[in-house]
């Protein structure tokens, strides 16, 4: 009995030799367990449905960042995958700084919260690279002219550099980018305690980041995208698969209208979100991203007129079926105004998911209509997987969010265009795809140009 009371909590007698990485903190007795074994505790200590949510990261929010972190940020890595790249992250000023100055920017948009953990990724795992020869050294260290080239080699590794091709070019890219901020972060910091060490160094690095970083990384990196994109195939969607998957999500959408008014729990409430946010996707060819962050609030407060701002984002046949198509204004993916084209049909869907939104347990304070869970910080549904999803089901394999952006076959019914007005199209399209083909070739494989 002795030898029971002397064990850790949540750590058997017989395997005293714990590692301290595999202990997690526990918001009410503020005693260690085992992360394993966590969500036992705070079952039964909690009850199993008072806190909810993730125990895990709820632990991991406890343990200490640097002192300068912000509250906010603090939070949000909480949710970063526990390993030694988010420990690095945690313990290092510059990074911590790195991650606040984007938290403060884009942190108010949950979605935003992803790209900021996978930043801050990046850099703690070229700091491990960078201090792979001999470890302790801070990030802030390597901004210095003296480590430019250190730093470009730690770049080119990561990125797995070989015969002067990049298997990754893109985390080269973005590393670039991350670099300099961080330099711009020590360069203001110089400037705010007038610092001359630090700003001079932090210019110098600047400096040979702009002129020599190209040369090194850059270059490379950009001409091995362009190149993997030059024999590329472009399998756009023919006539005959877009009709399948639109039918496919149309049987859905009744369906699933029909099992929520008959019962209204949280799976036939996800079940319906997907059905709609798949139809929405499809009949607007938009970004995925854009419909799926359709708030409550966005769209019950939608403006049933169109006005001059937004007269100018719809081509000539949207402006003419405003007249009979409802419409919402959503966040597009550079900050502007997107409109989203609405049928009667997808206006009652989502009618019919506000109004079950508190029988099914969702949070009044959840601003979102297609969510995945009844969770706090339930996340909104990825419409490119809803798009996919009715794919398969309709046994279509070129069907994706993204190339359904760049088909035009639906709209070209609509238009029911004249011989002369195919022509036109079929000449705009050799025109900007080099193509030979006359009018009679074009409708053998329906496409767009991107929009």
């Amino acid at each position: 009995m002795g030898e029971e009371r002397s064990s850790p909590r949540g750590v058997h007698p017989q395997n005293m030799n714990v590692n301290v990485k595999d202990m997690l903190p526990c918001g009410k007795y503020h005693g260690f367990f085992s992360r394993c074994s966590l969500f036992r505790h705070r079952c039964h200590a909690h009850g199993k449905t008072a806190s909810g949510g993730r125990v895990q990261s709820q632990g991991r929010s406890l343990l200490p960042c640097h002192r300068d972190a912000a509250a906010g940020l603090e939070n949000l890595m909480a949710k970063m995958r526990d390993d030694s790249i988010s420990s690095t992250c945690r313990q290092d000023a510059l990074m911590m700084e790195f991650g606040a100055r984007l938290y403060t920017r884009l942190g108010h948009e949950r979605y935003q919260q992803a790209h900021i953990r996978e930043q801050m990724r990046q850099l703690g795992r070229l700091l491990l690279e960078l201090n792979a020869p001999s470890p302790g050294s801070a990030l802030e260290m390597f901004i210095h002219p003296a480590k430019f080239m250190e730093v470009a080699g730690a770049v080119k590794n990561l990125a797995g550099v070989k015969e002067g091709k990049y298997h990754n070019p893109s985390l080269a890219l973005r590393l670039g980018y991350a670099l300099s901020e961080c330099a711009g972060v020590l360069k203001t910091r110089g400037i705010t305690y007038e610092d001359a060490t630090l700003r001079t160094a932090a210019d110098d690095f600047l400096l040979l980041y702009q002129r020599d970083w190209k040369l090194h990384v850059s270059s490379r990196a950009l001409t091995t995208l362009q190149e993997r994109k030059w024999n590329k195939p472009v399998d756009l969607p023919l006539n005959a698969d877009v009709q399948s998957v639109t039918k496919e999500v149309q049987d859905e959408l009744v369906q699933a209208q029909r099992l929520l008014e008959e019962e209204r729990s949280i799976k036939n409430y996800v079940k319906l979100s997907g059905a709609a946010l798949a139809s929405i996707i499809l009949f607007n060819r938009r970004r995925p991203g854009e419909a799926s962050r359709l708030t409550v609030r966005s769209y019950t407060e939608r403006d049933q007129t169109l006005n001059e701002d937004v007269l100018q984002h719809l081509s000539p046949l949207e402006r003419e079926l405003c007249h009979s198509l409802g419409h919402v204004v959503v966040r597009g993916k550079k900050g502007g105004d997107v409109p989203i084209m609405l049928t009667a049909t997808m206006r009652g869907a989502l009618d019919q998911l506000i109004a079950a939104r508190k029988d099914v347990g969702i949070p009044l304070d959840c601003p979102h209509i297609f969510v995945n869970s009844t969770a706090p910080d339930a996340s909104t549904l990825i419409g490119s997987d809803c798009v996919r999803t009715f794919a398969r089901r309709a046994r279509v394999n070129n069907i994706t969010a993204t190339k359904y952006r760049k088909h035009v076959a639906t709209m070209l019914q609509v238009l029911q265009l004249s011989e002369t007005e195919m022509d036109i199209v079929a000449a705009l399209w050799a025109m900007t795809y080099g193509s030979t083909g006359s009018s009679i070739d074009f409708p053998k494989r329906r496409c767009m140009l991107p929009k």
